[in-house]
């Protein structure tokens, strides 16, 4: 494995700015792989297989920043984005030499933003997912996909510890998306959180 970056950094009393990049570049021997290997009406069974060597590299770009202003309001966010190519390299002969391997991203782009005052927090977050192919030879493939989270919550403190409320809406655009082939992910919904915390003694 090799990798290396470059990172900046600019601090102020009331900001703080940070932007990395980093290249990647790994070759594995016997990397193990699990795929179908069995499928009928719907139903996968899933085995491992090797693949006797994997040459894989890419690129991590993000963006994160913070700012506080004197009524206490604070807003963060950033960014993430990679791309990365993990190519089968066992046989010279086979459909799949130089292929993606099932299942990773070529891309993939993160976005998230939150606000702060006093105990109140919002934050959002985006995924950007890319073409996914699930056959050893690129042939067949999953369509990228974007997914928004958004949540609020507050929290409250007392003598003897900390009250939270919490409120969140995953796939807020309602997108129809699988990670995996034929295992779709929940639609748009909601889940409601109450967290109390108490000070060990």
């Amino acid at each position: 494995t090799t990798e290396g970056g470059v990172s900046f950094r600019l601090a102020r009393p009331d900001a703080l700015l940070t932007v990395e990049a980093t290249a990647f570049a790994t070759r594995l021997t016997d990397k193990i792989v699990w795929r179908p290997s069995y499928e009928i009406s719907g139903v996968q069974v899933w085995s491992p297989a090797n693949v006797s060597r994997v040459y894989s590299r890419g690129l991590e770009l993000s963006v994160r920043g913070r700012r506080q202003f004197r009524s206490g309001l604070a807003v963060s966010g950033g960014s993430h984005f990679t791309h990365t190519r993990a190519e089968n390299r066992a046989n010279p002969d086979s459909p799949a030499h130089g292929a993606q391997l099932p299942y990773v991203p070529q891309q993939t782009w993160k976005l998230w933003s939150r606000v702060e005052w006093r105990g109140l927090s919002v934050s959002a977050t985006g995924r950007l997912v890319g073409t996914r192919f699930y056959s050893s030879d690129e042939s067949r493939a999953l369509a990228p996909y974007q997914a928004v989270d958004v949540r609020a919550a507050y929290e409250w403190a007392f003598d003897g510890g900390r009250l939270a409320l919490e409120a969140q809406v995953k796939n807020v655009l309602d997108r129809r998306y699988e990670i995996i082939r034929l295992y779709p992910m929940p639609p748009r919904h909601a889940t409601f959180r109450l967290r109390f915390s108490f000070p060990s003694s």
